[in-house]
This record gives structure tokens, C-alpha cells and sequence, in this order.
């Protein structure tokens, strides 16, 4: 490729402008910038100073301190080093102080520079200035992101009779264990199976312990999204999502029928985006078992498919009209009365999937 100096300009007609002057109309957008064989900073156009406040010299000078310490800087030496080997490179972002001390994103675009011999004498590029759409990015996963949290809570209000149930039966069970003791003690009476007293203690306690495996569940599903992904127990996983509509699927007498092998493999994956796609589908389909009228069944398939876990939830409910078909992940949308869902949750599934 030569150097973008030596290409023809194209001439001023009244349709087009040559591309020295188009880019004046976007000089607080665009600089251009040009690397030495050793890659240094040999040139940078007055418009720096239009999108960064550096005069071109301060930039040349000081280009290495100016940079975050964001990891994504740290691909900046091997995109030069690459581009004066001659290796094709795609455009690549850098973040980058301006002079006013603000956080600035740069989009680069490089390609080398031959001299007549045809050898890499440096290399040049177009730097833009990306930084609204980087913001506008980062305000638009703060928006998906309290979305998710307004879906998962929106859930856990739905699953709270349930919620209540499997905490209320272990309560239930601790309780009559202890007026039982409490019987025994107030009235004298000999205890005379020690042996079954014991076990019965220690169902209690065990029933203790379900009870705090469900609240440190249920304060893990609902905070934040900002665990990391860890290896987990996909079959674990579904295991929670019944918990939460046990309840619901007793009362509306709705077969659920799940069949995985026993030697899946652990996956790595954040548990928490995971099991909330996991609670929507499952929602999903229970509402549309519950609107048949002839109760429908939901089947779940978990298998190991080459180097990939496939998990199939499907249902014989009332099923979706192919003419919504095309519109089921847009956010709030819904065919569900109002009250009974948010229409976030295949938004949020597709969100998440795509993630």
C-alpha cells in the first residue's frame, strides 16, 4: 500500500470536495498522525489540538505518558510493530488523556508507508475521536444493566408465595420439634428414646440450614451482576429455578420433566445472567401451560453437544401466533394481561445470550 500522499487527490466539482477539506468540516473528529520505521511519533496534524488540546509537538513528545492505564492500551505496541512488519491490521481503540484531563477514546486506522523501493518506511493513519459513542455505550449497559435488575426483582415478587412456602415448611417442621422439647421439659416428662430425639434435632438444624441456603440464594440472585464468571453445575443451576416455582407448579399441577446425564461438565459462565435466563424461560413456559385449557407439560433438555453444553426448554402450551413471532424480543412488549408481566423477559434472555 503507499503512503496516502501519493494517491491523486480527487478534484473540487460542485458535487464532491477532496478529502483535505472535507475532513476540515470534521476537525474536532479527525487528526492525521504518522509513525517512523523505529515507531515513534514523526507527524501529527494541527487538528490534534481541535479534538485533544495537545499541539502537535506536545503530542509527538509526551504520545506514551498520555495514555490510560486501561489493559486495552496495552495492544498499541504490537498494532505498530505489526503494521511496520507489514501485517494487515484492523482499526483498534485507544484511551487517551485530553489536556483538560478528561478520559478521550481514539478509533486508529494505520496502514504502512513504502518509499520508491517499495520497502516499510513508517506507517500513517486517521485517528477519530469516538468518545461520545463510547459514552453513549457505557450509559446504554447502565440502562440494560438496571433493566436485568428490574426483570430479576420483578421475578422475585412473582415467586414470593412460593418463596414464603419453602421457607414456611422447614419453619413449620423447627417448630414442632421445639414444642416438642418445650413439652417435654415444662411437664418432667423421662425421655426415653435419646436416639430419636437427636434425629430429630438434627432435622431441625438441617431444616435451618435450607432455610439460609435459600435467603443467601435469593441475596445472591438479587444483587448486582457484578460476579465473574466461575465454574458451575448447570444441573444446580435448574435445580434453583424450580426451587423458586415449586410452589407454583404443585398448585397449577403442571409436569415439568428434565432429563440431563449425570456426567455433564462443569461450564464457566456468571451464574447469576445464567440462572436469570434460565427463571424467564421457565416462566415463560408456565404461563403458557397455565393459559391452556387442557394443562400443558414443560420438557427440559440438557446434553453435551461437541465442545458445548445445548440446554432446550420447550412446553406444549398455548404456543406464540406466527405474527408476533418477529417481535417476541422487543423490550416491553407483552401479550400477557397487564399486571402479570413486564415484557422484558425475552429482551433480557437475547441480551444476555448475545453477551
Amino acid at each position: 500500500m503507499k503512503s496516502l500522499n501519493n494517491y491523486p487527490k480527487v478534484t473540487a466539482s460542485n458535487e464532491f470536495l477532496d478529502l483535505e477539506s472535507t475532513l476540515k468540516h470534521f476537525s474536532a473528529e479527525f487528526f492525521f498522525y504518522k509513525y517512523s520505521i523505529n515507531g515513534e511519533v514523526s507527524f501529527v496534524s494541527d487538528s490534534v489540538f481541535n479534538v485533544l488540546g495537545y499541539s502537535p509537538e506536545e503530542y509527538k513528545t509526551y504520545f506514551s505518558k498520555l495514555l490510560t492505564a486501561n489493559p486495552l492500551n496495552n495492544q498499541s505496541e504490537s498494532k505498530i510493530k505489526q503494521g511496520l512488519q507489514g501485517i494487515i491490521q484492523d482499526s483498534y481503540n485507544l484511551e487517551i488523556f485530553s489536556k483538560s484531563g478528561n478520559f478521550c477514546w481514539l478509533a486508529l486506522y494505520e496502514s504502512p508507508i513504502y518509499d520508491e523501493n517499495n520497502s516499510i518506511i513508517g506507517l500513517e493513519g486517521i485517528a477519530h475521536n469516538i468518545t461520545k459513542e463510547k459514552q453513549n455505550e457505557i450509559e446504554l449497559s447502565h440502562i440494560a444493566l438496571n433493566l436485568q435488575t428490574y426483570s430479576k426483582m420483578a421475578t422475585l415478587g412473582e415467586a414470593t408465595t412460593n418463596i414464603a412456602h419453602e421457607i414456611n415448611q422447614p419453619l413449620t417442621y423447627i417448630d414442632m420439634v421445639l414444642q416438642l422439647i418445650e413439652f417435654q421439659l415444662l411437664n418432667k416428662t423421662e425421655i426415653k428414646n435419646y436416639d430419636l430425639l437427636f434425629e430429630r434435632i438434627k432435622l431441625g438444624r438441617h431444616q435451618i440450614e435450607r432455610i439460609s441456603s435459600i435467603i443467601t440464594h435469593l441475596r445472591m440472585y438479587g444483587r448486582k451482576d457484578d460476579l465473574l464468571n466461575i465454574e458451575v453445575n448447570i444441573a444446580d443451576i435448574i435445580n434453583n429455578c424450580m426451587m423458586l416455582f415449586s410452589e407454583r407448579i404443585r398448585l397449577s399441577n403442571t409436569p415439568v420433566n428434565i432429563e440431563y446425564s449425570s456426567e455433564l461438565p462443569k461450564i464457566k459462565i456468571n451464574p447469576n445472567k445464567i440462572e436469570q435466563v434460565l427463571i424467564n424461560l421457565f416462566q415463560n413456559a408456565l404461563d403458557a401451560c397455565e393459559s391452556k385449557k387442557e394443562k400443558g407439560s414443560i420438557f427440559i433438555y440438557i446434553f453435551k453437544e461437541s465442545n458445548y453444553l445445548r440446554i432446550v426448554f420447550q412446553d406444549t402450551g398455548i404456543g406464540i401466533p406466527k405474527e408476533i413471532l418477529n417481535r417476541i424480543y422487543e423490550p416491553f412488549f407483552t401479550t400477557k394481561e397487564v399486571g402479570k408481566g413486564t415484557g422484558l423477559g425475552l429482551s433480557i434472555v437475547n441480551d444476555i445470550i448475545r453477551e
